[in-house]
């Protein structure tokens, strides 16, 4: 899952937090170079790769106890991993930890020593050189000033800033100043901020310091690292919070994405309706406010939550949709995001290669991404990469290419378990499972789904207990354990109903009547295959007036009718058999 209330990039740090939006997702307080000789010795001994990639997952570290508000911890990370780059030679890196001590500093009211550090970045990100972090380095020294009550500098750096992400054309940047002035003081900024009335420069000073804003901003953030955590009641309490303060001080953007993320927080755990219900509320606020991006943002949530109930071209829409305006935009992280739905409801219609299509097209530009200026969009790059690699593998599954798609859901394994990301680590684990029951290796299935079960029955991952117990299911119906198999498929049965998802339900009851077939329980199978056959057309009825998707849809379901044939014939229901082949060939 990914709760994400906004895209600020590296520098939209003091300013932000005291104007209630999340924190970035990297920080940490001065604390004195700690280091000794025997960990110099030691870096020197190690080759150049060899330290970058320990020092990036140093700052990795760090950054997730930050969050977490563990800032000892955190700081002691960050410091090891700035010795590293310093012994490197790496400046932009410096630069980079720098800005994020300074951050730190800023946000613990320490602001002589959080000046310090934005300034030892400045210099850095002059001599590179880099524009965008410069830009974004002098927006944080602005914020500082003005926290130290020195408006006129503060609005100098400002100002420096505003010209040179204009400049840039640096949208991000441009976007945080306009929100800024226009949540304080009513006009956008325009091409000479030191010309703004000492009347405003006063109520930007005072909203500033607003503790209220300060607290929605960090209850917000609390209750993102909570829900990406799996904790989700614990993350909701959070958010209803932030949401209540929002609501009082007028706040209607943050109010729109607070009122997102519990959506996210209600589709995680498979309650749709609550889903459907806090996205609708949060879209009509992201319209009022002409706040695009999150429009965007909230159309793809409800093309996902349509996917997860089988209505395809209703999910096909909010994504085409979602897709003009990303484009627009130019959000190229959104736009991976939609391509990569869009796979995956191709690869629900049967419709493979076009679904390979644009999940490839998804994973080119989230690893463009990885290269990103801006260390917020390298780590979210690297979690959104570790998903599509696992929608790949299951798409290749498919196709039953088991080689391809072993080898990018190991990589998806790996990541997520590096970034600590327990979704897409139970996802994995699930393709894993069914990659090896494509295989024929139906005890290491099992191996793989009970890690899976395990991890999602930890984070309340209904959906993911669902696909767990179905793969059980499946492991013990191809060791020809027909009892086992039936308690595990009935378990996930009364999942599928309990999430409402048809498509799930169509599925599982099918399985459900092989196994009684095989089990020679034929009553039971007549009576679970003529259930998920009727869910199954019922599911066809969801994709429109497009005749290509039915007959693609009924490429999948044709086994439940050639099923309760078999079921049919065993009892001797030869006529009844008959219209069953009957109706599947009406419907082919």
């Amino acid at each position: 899952m990914n709760l994400r209330c906004n895209s600020i990039n590296l520098v939209s740090i003091s300013l932000l937090v005291s104007l209630g939006f999340p924190l970035s997702i990297f920080s940490s307080p001065h604390l004195p170079n700690f280091l000794g000789s025997s960990f110099e010795s030691e870096v020197l001994s190690q080759t150049v790769g060899d330290l970058k990639a320990e020092a990036d997952q140093l700052l990795q570290q760090g950054i997730r106890h930050i969050k977490s508000h563990q800032f000892n911890e955190g700081i002691r990370l960050y410091q090891q991993a700035l010795a590293i780059y310093q012994k490197l030679g790496d400046y932009e890196s410096q630069a980079e930890v720098l800005a994020l001590l300074g951050y730190i500093s800023s946000f613990q009211e320490n602001y002589p020593v959080a000046i310090n550090y934005l300034e030892r970045a400045l210099k850095l990100a002059r001599e590179i050189p880099n524009r965008y972090l410069e830009g974004n380095i002098l927006f944080n020294l602005g914020g500082a000033y003005i926290f130290q009550k020195d408006i006129t500098r503060g609005k100098e750096y400002l100002q420096q800033s505003l010209d040179i992400a204009r400049e840039i054309n640096d949208r991000d940047l441009l976007k945080v100043h306009e929100q800024i002035w226009q949540s304080l003081t009513g006009t956008v900024p325009d091409s000479n901020i030191s010309s703004t009335q000492s009347r405003q420069h006063q109520t930007l000073s005072q909203n500033l310091n607003s503790s209220r804003l300060v607290e929605a901003g960090s209850l917000n953030d609390q209750g993102i690292e909570l829900g990406n955590a799996g904790q989700f009641e614990q993350a909701q309490h959070f958010f209803e919070k932030a949401l209540t303060i929002y609501r009082e001080i007028g706040n209607q953007q943050m109010e729109s994405r607070v009122l997102g993320n519990i959506g996210l927080l209600y589709f995680s755990q498979g309650y749709f309706d609550q889903a459907i219900d806090y996205y609708n509320k949060s879209l009509l606020i992201a319209r009022k406010a002409q706040d695009y991006q999150w429009e965007a943002a909230i159309l793809t949530h409800l093309g996902t939550v349509n996917f997860e109930r089988g209505n395809y071209a209703q999910a096909i829409d909010y994504q085409m949709q979602s897709l003009s305006i990303a484009q627009k935009l130019g959000d190229k992280e959104l736009e991976a995001r939609i391509q990569d739905q869009l796979g995956s409801i191709y690869l629900n219609l049967g419709e493979y290669f076009k679904a390979v299509e644009y999940q490839l097209s998804s994973l080119v530009i989230i690893q463009d991404l990885k290269n990103a200026p801006d260390l917020n969009t390298r780590i979210e790059a690297r979690r959104y990469e570790a998903g599509y690699l696992g929608n790949l593998a299951n798409t290749f599954k498919n196709l039953g290419e088991y080689v391809k798609a072993e080898e990018y859901a190991q990589q998806s394994l790996q990541i997520a378990r590096e970034i600590n990301n327990p979704v897409i680590e139970s996802k994995a684990l699930g393709t894993l499972s069914n990659i090896s029951i494509g295989k024929g290796n139906y005890d290491i299935a099992k191996e793989y789904a009970q890690q899976k079960l395990t991890i999602t029955l930890r984070i309340n991952d209904r959906q993911g207990q669902f696909e767990a117990l179905n793969s059980l299911g499946n492991s013990y119906f191809f060791l020809k354990d027909y009892s086992t198999a039936i308690k595990y498929f009935q378990e996930s049965l009364n999942l599928s109903q309990e999430i409402g998802d048809i498509y799930k339900k169509g599925w599982t009851l099918t399985k459900l009547g092989d196994a009684f077939l095989k089990y020679g329980n034929f009553e039971e199978s007549e009576k679970f295959l003529r259930l998920g056959m009727e869910a199954r057309e019922a599911l066809r009825g969801k994709v429109g007036s497009n005749d290509a998707y039915k007959v693609s849809i009924f490429d999948l379901q044709v086994d439940t009718y050639q099923l309760l044939q078999q079921a049919l014939v065993a009892q001797n229901k030869t006529d009844e058999a008959l219209e069953i082949a009957e109706r599947g060939r009406a419907r082919a």
